[in-house]
């Protein structure tokens, strides 16, 4: 197996910091639920994501379709 660099480590900490973040409720911690819509009149996608655990809305982005 190839040792990683420490360069790929630190990119690969950073990423994986970042999809925890993503999943993650900033509030409790706890896994994210996403619900995902098509909006076709505006080419979007929208994403909500929330946490069952605290019931909070983490966030709510429009996603362009290309």
């Amino acid at each position: 197996m190839k040792k990683l660099t420490q360069e790929q480590q630190q990119d690969q900490h950073q990423h994986l910091d970042f999809i925890e973040l993503q999943n993650n409720c900033p509030l409790c911690g706890g896994q994210l639920e996403f619900k995902v819509q098509a909006q076709r009149e505006s080419f979007s996608v929208r994403e909500e994501a929330s946490c069952p655990t605290c019931d909070v809305l983490a966030r709510i982005k429009d996603h362009k379709m290309h």
